[in-house]
């Protein structure tokens, strides 16, 4: 199996694929119509039309602020702003990992009030930046593992 940052033939990993989408605010929205799923970009024109859908967003990083992406929490902002303006909302929303850039509470608690903004429900999957504490998971644990 391949790791994040192989180069599949492409010339574009996974990784660069999601960092990239997520520099430009957007995220990917799925589709499953008929037993097959189906996955188009946020704003996009097959974007929701008909079937069972869920918008999947990774690595927003909030809190991140070097020269790739200034303004973390800006560009987390730009992409709820198109998932408010989609025409038919997702049943839900998953947010594949790195919410955070440091683990930080505060970090935490702007990602939350952005992605709260959207409305919908949101399910999240830890990645390696939300797993910074000292005690491992710790502040993730407490706001999105209750009962787990």
């Amino acid at each position: 199996m391949a790791h994040d940052h192989d180069n599949h033939g492409d010339g574009v990993s996974r990784r660069q694929t999601l960092e990239c989408m997520l520099w430009a605010g957007t995220g990917v929205l799925w589709t499953v119509a008929g037993g097959i799923p189906k996955s188009s970009l946020m704003g996009s024109a097959q974007a929701a039309q008909g079937g069972f859908t869920f918008l999947q967003i990774s690595d927003s990083h909030v809190g991140f602020d070097k020269a790739a992406n200034p303004n973390a929490l800006g560009t987390l902002q730009e992409a709820i702003a198109k998932v408010k303006a989609l025409p038919n909302k997702p049943a839900f929303m998953l947010h594949t990992g790195d919410i955070t850039h440091l683990s930080k509470p505060k970090q935490f608690d702007d990602a939350a009030q952005v992605i709260g903004s959207a409305g919908l429900d949101v399910h999240y999957v830890p990645g390696e930046h939300d797993n910074l504490d000292e005690v491992p998971l710790k502040s993730y644990l407490e706001r999105y593992g209750k009962n787990t």
